[in-house]
């Protein structure tokens, strides 16, 4: 096995737990609904797998950016989008959802329900958000699409996004 496949393996393995964790959080979200308890569980089981999804993003960026010099991928459509929202994603994990978790985290351990429905808002629209760029992301690594398709990829784009926005208009909080 050559360095190549190995770093290959390991990007994909730290996506699994970046993309798949956030995945998680949203069907919970789904099921769970309004039940305060369930929501309160959540938040303490985002509050320790975020020691685990921090970095697996990291590795994700870092071992990308290596796998495109590596592969002497260049600058294509692919690469750009896909670095582009998995960069945001990144970016928006730690200036938005890390700060929004941990104030959320101490009102669930003071049994705070009405604080903790005051204070998530950010964190819930800002998970939305995330798994779109996820969605965005490994589209962008299956369907490699080239620049002759931007206006394909600009017609995705703006379905997720138009699905993000209105994902949390349903009546109930979409937690993540």
């Amino acid at each position: 096995m050559d360095a190549y496949v190995l770093l290959k393996f390991i990007h994909v393995v730290a996506a699994m737990l970046w993309v798949g964790g956030g995945l998680t959080f949203l069907a919970l979200s789904a099921v769970l609904g309004r039940d305060i308890a369930g929501q309160m569980a959540l938040v303490r089981i985002m509050g320790r797998l975020g020691a685990v999804m921090m970095p697996a993003s990291l590795a994700v960026l870092l071992s990308g950016g290596v796998l495109v010099w590596l592969g002497e991928w260049g600058f294509e459509a692919w690469v750009a989008v896909a670095l582009v929202s998995a960069g945001a994603s990144f970016v928006l994990g730690g200036a938005v959802l890390k700060p929004a978790l941990d104030r959320a985290l101490p009102l669930v351990e003071a049994g705070d329900a009405s604080g903790l429905a005051s204070a998530t808002p950010a964190l819930w629209r800002a998970g939305r958000i995330e798994q779109g760029l996820h969605i965005v992301t490994v589209a962008m690594m299956v369907i490699k699409p080239e620049w002759a398709d931007l206006h394909l990829i600009v017609a995705f784009v703006a379905l997720v996004a138009a699905a993000v926005i209105f994902s949390g208009r349903r009546g109930r909080p979409a937690l993540v």
